[in-house]
């Protein structure tokens, strides 16, 4: 009996034992993980904000001393900074550069890249390290110089904050309407862009992602439906001006959800 009972102290002991191992391994391998994932992070917004340093210049707007307004409910105007890019120095680093977009107050301020395919730049960086945070790229199927009626610009919905995160932040009101206006040097120096309609949807709602149409009434009429689906009243859209929709992830890492911001030149 008694030796019966040794045996069955031992087995469990070496039971306890393995386990302790395991979940050392576990633990070391989640721990790795995270640091990997860290360092993912790190690595690709030191190159980012390297790149902006040496290429990006910006002229603040002169403060004004006012009251501070309710912009709850109501459209708030405001002065941006102006910005200038070495756009011909980023295209010699990176010849897939088709642009550059800047968000004032906000992370988003990078390079808009464009590949052969929609899937390069999910993973791969500006200049070129594999990291998922990837780039800043427009859909593959739209003009290089922004003339087709809806130019789709992609970007992830990075945890710390970078890429375009910031578009999520957009279910705020006063966020919206401190952010409302778009930065974006298409190839001849900055201009502004306002926000016409934002909303959240899935990946397989294909029309917020539709770049041509045709007819003009067709365009007006998908311009139409865009705004209607956005909670705010934001400006109105001109069915003479091309749009420019930002799409980036919403929800749980993988799945289907999408927010995107369709703009149009101020």
């Amino acid at each position: 009996m008694k030796k019966e009972k040794k045996k069955k102290s031992i087995k469990q002991n070496i039971i306890f034992i393995v386990l302790q191992i395991i979940f050392v391994f576990i633990f070391l391998f989640a721990a790795f993980q995270l640091y990997s994932i860290y360092q993912d992070y790190h690595k690709a917004t030191e190159e980012y904000d390297t790149l902006s340093e040496q290429v990006v210049t910006v002229e603040e707007p002169e403060a004004e001393e006012s009251e501070e307004e309710s912009i709850l409910d109501l459209p708030y105007d405001y002065e941006v900074p102006i910005y200038e890019v070495d756009l011909a120095a980023v295209k010699a680093q990176n010849p897939d550069t088709v642009g550059w977009i800047i968000l004032p107050d906000s992370r988003i301020n990078y390079p808009i890249v464009k590949s052969k395919d929609n899937t390069e730049y999910l993973t791969r960086t500006f200049e070129g390290q594999t990291a998922n945070s990837g780039a800043i790229f427009m859909d593959m199927y739209c003009a290089d110089d922004y003339s087709s009626q809806n130019t789709i610009i992609y970007g992830h919905n990075m945890k710390n904050g970078s890429m375009f995160r910031a578009l999520n932040n957009m279910t705020d009101k006063e966020y919206f309407w401190r952010h409302h206006i778009f930065c974006i040097n298409t190839g001849n120096g900055f201009e502004n862009y306002e926000v016409i309609s934002c909303y959240e949807t899935v990946e397989t709602d294909l029309s917020s992602w539709q770049i041509s149409f045709e007819s003009q009434a067709a365009y007006e009429s998908w311009l139409q439906s865009i705004v209607k689906r956005c909670k705010y009243d934001c400006v109105d859209y001109d069915v003479n001006k091309n749009t420019i929709t930002l799409s980036t992830c919403r929800g749980q890492s993988g799945g289907t959800g999408r927010f995107v911001v369709h703009l149009q030149k101020k």
